[in-house]
């Protein structure tokens, strides 16, 4: 029971904490999609993309990025462009832009994965939809080719074939089209008019999704541990084929994507596949690539497929190649008074959010929502129920998409291992492999094998009671993990730094210490958290070095002592352990009194320093009258002796 309410606790928690940081973006991108919604006249758009060039299929893919519209929101949407004039090309451009990104999800991708992936998601949208439109250019044959149809149930303007889920799937109206777009009317109404479409339409089509999306992200937050994704599927190009396999054919908004995007980045999943992820899911879904492929034609079908899947692991890879994202990197928070006023304005944004969500889902319901998403998950399941093995090899693009799923799953096998570096090589578990040398090896990728690489020379420096301010790259993190970087402020941690001494007196202490790996087996095998695990052992042998010490010899001839003693402590620990890891050096920086008793300690020293100097002084004062009185003693006598001397000498005189 009790883990029940651990698990049911922590899964509240991070979805509050998603609906906290994402709902004043989620509010802003639908308002400013109402905007376009409003200002942008069809009429206007249909003559950019008409033409069987280049320049269409730029057009149709900046025209299509901001739009909010889904991928079964998307179709009928381009066929009724189609109808009006435009291009194959453009459509396709269209078709792939448009889900992929949207004005509502770069806002929502800026608040939850920050600034890059906001800004590379729709360029790399476009650039997509840039690539399929010339694909298409130079393989798609003539205008007249593929399977368009304008009759009902077959492209138009509501529901093409019929395939969209739901009763009323998404927004599938063009800039423009509704009523409230007609020229003459004030900018109060069309404010008010976009305001109603971003916040009561679009919410209707889209509340449910999102809730959704937030939903399972808290929930994938709460059940599967740190680094799960990352030691699962692994890092590289394999864990991408997974996500496109997810990701294809399930249905998921741009928006509600973005926080199932972030459960899975906290999970281990590396950013190149995350991005992937945000570029597949929302762009495609069963439903509608049956809807493509029946509208437009095998090779229209065919060209969409694979400008996706290429481009979105491309752009995978480059970003997996220049950026580390991690949960810090996407804060969107200020400083200072700054950052209090946004964090008020997110908290505003979240009981907005909740509000809007709460009177759409009253109009709406429940029901309607829960249709959608059986339909799209039997769609997206259809395929599996049919499928036979031997349907792999039966066609030529079959057995291409067999053979090259081959190539890249060997290939991702191969890893490198740096100078400095030890490789350790596993299948199924088992270690196969230890102390790989540096250069090019190859091992069973992921599932079936893992190839994990460590540094064994690279020396970690900790920091006990303080943090410096400058970022510490962890040279001993795996290869597939991400580096440490300490937070670049300078603060104080009293729960490191004070100790109790012998005589029970409070001691502050600002420490560094080194480690390095010893056995890099043991050290990847046998630990989850090296740098932990070293920083508390630290803190348990200072713990017991001082508490058998005075206060005032550790203010002055037992540093060295502490020193050498706590890294005696902490390595016989680490070596009993088997951590594979070893304590090179502690270095005592500070050594003082607390600072909220420090001037009481300064007074209780000066005091006992003037207590000396009376004594001194009074010593000095009564020897001075001993030695002053003696001396007199002895002048008195020797005057006596003098004046006896001299009458025995007269005496003696007068005689003779």
């Amino acid at each position: 029971m009790s883990l029940f309410v651990t698990f049911l606790g922590r899964f509240l928690r991070e979805t509050v904490s998603i609906l906290y940081e994402s709902g004043i973006f989620v509010l802003l991108g639908f308002f400013i999609a109402g905007i376009l919604q409003v200002y942008l006249r069809t009429d206007r758009l249909v003559r950019f993309i008409g033409g069987r060039d280049l320049k269409a299929v730029i057009n149709a893919a900046l025209i299509g990025a901001p739009l909010p519209l889904c991928s079964c929101g998307v179709v009928p949407t381009a066929v009724g462009l189609r109808k009006k004039g435009a291009s194959r090309e453009a459509t396709l451009s269209f078709l792939i832009s448009t889900p992929e990104t949207g004005i509502d999800s770069i806002a929502i991708t800026w608040g939850l994965l920050g600034p890059v992936f906001a800004v590379v998601r729709p360029i790399a949208a476009v650039i997509t939809a840039l690539v399929a439109g010339a694909a298409h250019l130079l393989f798609g044959g003539s205008e007249g080719e593929g399977a368009e149809s304008t009759a009902p149930g077959k492209g138009g303007d509501d529901r093409p074939g019929g395939e969209c889920a739901g009763d009323d799937c998404c927004a599938a109206d063009l800039p423009g089209d509704s009523a409230s777009s007609g020229e003459g009317r004030s900018h109060v109404e069309r404010i008010t008019d976009a305001a109603r479409f971003g916040f009561v339409r679009l919410f209707d089509e889209l509340a449910f999704w999102l809730l959704f999306g937030i939903v399972l992200t808290g929930f994938l937050s709460a059940v599967l541990p740190d680094r799960f994704l990352a030691d699962t599927i692994g890092t590289g190009l394999f864990s991408m084929v997974v996500v496109i396999l997810v990701g294809i054919p399930l249905y998921m908004c741009a928006s509600s994507s973005t926080p199932v995007a972030l459960a899975l980045l906290i999970k281990g999943l590396n950013p190149g596949a995350a991005l992937v992820f945000l570029l597949t899911g929302p762009a495609t879904n069963a439903a509608t690539l049956s809807v493509v492929g029946r509208t437009f034609g095998k090779r229209f079908l065919q060209i969409y497929l694979a400008s996706i899947i290429g481009v979105a692991v491309a752009v995978g890879l480059l970003l997996n190649t220049f950026y580390s994202w991690t949960a810090t990197a996407a804060t969107a928070g200020g400083e200072g008074s700054a950052g209090f006023l946004f964090e008020t304005i997110k908290g505003i944004g979240l009981l907005l959010f909740l509000y809007l969500s709460y009177k759409s889902l009253r109009r709406t319901g429940l029901k309607r929502g829960f249709a959608e998403l059986r339909e799209n998950l039997a769609a997206a399941f259809a395929p599996l129920r049919s499928f036979r093995p031997s349907m792999l090899v039966a066609t030529g693009t079959g057995r291409f998409a067999v053979a090259a799923f081959l190539v890249l799953y060997f290939a991702s096998g191969f890893y490198t291992v740096r100078p400095g570096e030890e490789g350790i090589e596993r299948v199924f578990g088992r270690v196969t492999a230890a102390g790989r040398a540096p250069g090019l090896h190859w091992n069973w990728p992921k599932p079936v094998g893992h190839s994990i690489t460590c540094s064994v020379e690279g020396v970690v420096r900790l920091d006990i009671g303080f943090r410096d301010g400058v970022p510490v790259m962890d040279p001993l993190a795996f290869a597939d993990e991400k580096s440490v970087v300490e937070e670049e402020t300078i603060e104080r941690l009293p729960e490191e730094s004070l100790y109790l001494t012998g005589d029970e007196n409070l001691v502050s202490i600002l420490a560094t210490a080194s480690y390095t790996v010893t056995d890099a087996r043991r050290y990847v095998l046998g630990l989850e958290k090296g740098e932990s695990t070293v920083r508390n052992t630290l803190l348990w042998a200072l713990l017991r070095e001082f508490a058998g010490r005075r206060l005032d010899d550790v203010f002055t001839h037992d540093r060295t002592e502490v020193e050498n003693a706590v890294v005696k402590r902490v390595n016989r620990l680490l070596l009993s352990h088997r951590t594979g890891l070893e304590v090179k050096g502690v270095q005592l920086h500070n050594v003082h009194s607390p600072s909220e008793v420090h001037f009481d300690f300064r007074d209780v020293a000066s005091s006992q320093e003037d207590r000396a100097r009376m004594i001194h002084e009074a010593n000095v004062y009564a020897e001075g009258v001993v030695k002053g009185a003696s001396g007199k003693a002895a002048a008195v006598v020797a005057e006596a002796n003098g004046a006896k001397a001299e009458r025995v000498a007269m005496a003696e005189g007068a005689a003779a």
